[in-house]
């Protein structure tokens, strides 16, 4: 029975202790996959910034030239010399935060080159010819190569943009539905774990508890029955208890009391019987002498004013 109950609690115990270990577990691989999601997400919005940096650089960039081109003013080429000094600094931002993914790399690397070959092969030479009052520079024509290059720099831009918000959209989603099911799967083991925990206790409560409060009920009427025999329940007592000086002389005027109590009852008895003796008349059939003492003390013991 000892041995079953110890493995019982063992195994009870072990349960308990996977379920547990289960649910922080879980809970532990949920919230590294926020914390993964959390980083991809801030990655991907430092590379989304970075685009539409570079998106204001190349609208900065026609923005100026078409100014220029127009006025022939210097002071329209602000937004052109501006985008021209934080190029570099940001292609090479958003070549870094897209080194990590072949295909944001190569997306990213065109839209580089296309911004240097606008500025190289198409707003430089622009710039120079109107400088030089050249006709052909405010033609239809360079018009619209111009605008041409900018929209395909900007549709580029735009769909980098796009695969990144779906990547943190698909990233979230994926998240959000680990954390769901981690919530799930430790509700449903915490559930477990109570009703484990209470069928074990329902368990010990039935095994241990019961038969305690049992035996401590059949202890108690022992004691009351012990005590209405005058006994004790603790049976003999002890070495130390029944050696000391008190209880010695209390055993010795207990002793004294018995020997005195039994001494009387002796003596009353014997003089009762002696009593009964004299008073009774001699019986029939005794011998000559023991007739003749019993009626001489029969007769003894009759009062003289009852003789006559």
């Amino acid at each position: 029975m000892g041995r079953g109950l110890t493995v019982r609690m063992v195994v009870a115990g072990a349960a308990l202790a996977i379920a547990v270990g289960t649910t922080f577990a879980l809970l532990l691989f949920a919230i590294a996959q926020l914390r993964e999601s959390a980083q991809l997400t801030r990655h991907a919005s430092d590379e989304l910034i970075a685009a539409d940096a570079m998106e204001k650089v190349i609208i900065d960039l026609e923005t100026g030239v078409r100014g220029y081109v127009i006025t022939g003013e210097e002071r329209f080429l602000e937004p052109w010399n501006d985008a021209r000094a934080v190029f570099p600094t940001q292609a090479a931002t958003l070549e870094r935060l897209a080194a990590d993914d072949p295909d944001d790399l190569r997306r990213v690397r065109s839209i580089v080159q296309g911004v240097t070959s606008y500025i190289q092969e198409y707003a430089t030479p622009l710039l120079e010819a109107v400088r030089r009052d050249d006709a052909s520079a405010r033609s239809i024509a360079t018009t619209g190569e111009g605008k041409q290059r900018v929209d395909a720099l900007r549709a580029e831009v735009s769909g980098l943009r796009e695969v990144e918000h779906a990547r943190v959209t698909t990233r979230q989603d994926g998240a959000d539905a680990a954390a769901r099911r981690a919530v799930v799967a430790g509700v449903g083991v915490l559930a477990g774990s109570v009703l484990l925990v209470l069928g074990f206790t329902a368990y010990l409560t039935r095994v241990v508890v019961l038969p305690v409060r049992r035996a401590a009920g059949m202890a108690g009427r022992l004691a009351g029955w012990c005590r209405r025999c005058g006994r004790s329940p603790a049976g003999p007592r002890s070495r130390s208890s029944s050696t000391s000086p008190r209880s010695r002389g209390s055993r010795r005027r207990s002793r004294w009391r018995r020997t005195t109590s039994s001494r009387r009852r002796s003596r009353t008895r014997r003089s009762t019987r002696t009593r009964r003796w004299f008073a009774s008349p001699p019986r029939s059939g005794t011998t000559a002498s023991t007739s003749r003492f019993a009626t001489m003390a029969w007769e003894a013991s009759i009062p003289p004013a009852a003789r006559g």
